[in-house]
């Protein structure tokens, strides 16, 4: 079965106050400073571009594509950069 049809079954068994709860826990607001470009984490971190590259083409860290640019958020980037410390 597709996991989007399972989530919409899913979804319509939920009551009306539950629908309303997780229509706001799926409210996600991102301010400009934790949305971050290449160059804000290479800054950051104080590695070189191979290096992000690297770490993005072995899954190191997560980031998502637009428009063909890579943007990391900041709370997750610096969990995985925790991890990949801790790992060496």
């Amino acid at each position: 079965m597709n996991k989007e049809i399972l989530g919409i079954t899913l979804y319509n068994k939920l009551t009306k106050d539950q629908k309303t709860h997780y229509k706001s826990a799926m409210e996600i607001t991102l301010n400009e400073d934790e949305i971050m470009t290449d160059q804000q984490v290479q800054k950051l971190l104080g590695i070189s571009q191979r290096t992000l590259y690297t770490w993005r083409k072995c899954g190191l860290i997560r980031y998502f594509k637009l428009r063909s640019r890579n943007y990391y958020l900041k709370t997750l980037l610096l969990l995985d950069f925790i991890e990949i410390t801790n790992e060496q």
